[in-house]
């Protein structure tokens, strides 16, 4: 079987390749396509969950590619925080604007200042639409990030070009 994992993200797809691969699953990536020469569509990330982002990626790489399709999205959601404070699938888009990696960093330390330490936690969603009349989809904690503390003091090495990463 051929399935197309609905990313670009080559580390992502190398895992997945791996796992897949014993189990007699081609697994192709957006990157693998292009090289095809296939135009991959831009899909407006316009959901407010991760599951209505991997359902919107998935959708619309079934309806241009006919194929088998797996795609996935997350959000970031901290306890003890309003929901109106939740960055869910906007991680880096705050009040209508794209933060930069200091801007992105600032904002972040100040919600740890003013909510004390962030328990924070990954939560992922999974859209697989095997043809048009099987879709299956999961939003659930069985396949959450463990959860984690982000703090009002970064590590001395995340001011390093390149690695501020939420």
């Amino acid at each position: 079987m051929k399935l197309l994992f609905g990313t670009g993200n080559k580390a992502k797809l190398s895992v997945m390749r791996n796992r897949l691969d014993k189990i007699g699953i081609e697994l192709i990536g957006l990157n693998d396509l292009k090289a095809e020469g296939k135009t991959i569509p831009k899909v407006e990330e316009s959901g407010n969950t991760p599951l209505e982002n991997a359902r919107l990626k998935a959708l619309a790489y079934y309806e241009e590619f006919g194929i088998p399709v797996f795609s996935c999205d997350s959000g970031l959601y901290f306890d003890n925080v309003p929901d109106d404070v939740q960055p869910g699938v906007h991680v880096r888009n705050v009040n209508g604007k794209c933060l930069s990696d200091d801007e992105m960093l600032e904002y972040y330390v100040e919600l740890a200042r003013k909510y004390g330490n962030l328990m924070a936690q990954y939560r992922n969603a999974i859209c697989f639409i095997m043809d048009k009349d099987h879709t299956y989809e999961a939003m659930d904690p069985s396949i959450y990030s463990e959860k984690f503390i982000l703090t009002d003091k970064p590590h001395s090495l995340i001011r390093k070009k390149g690695q501020v990463r939420l």
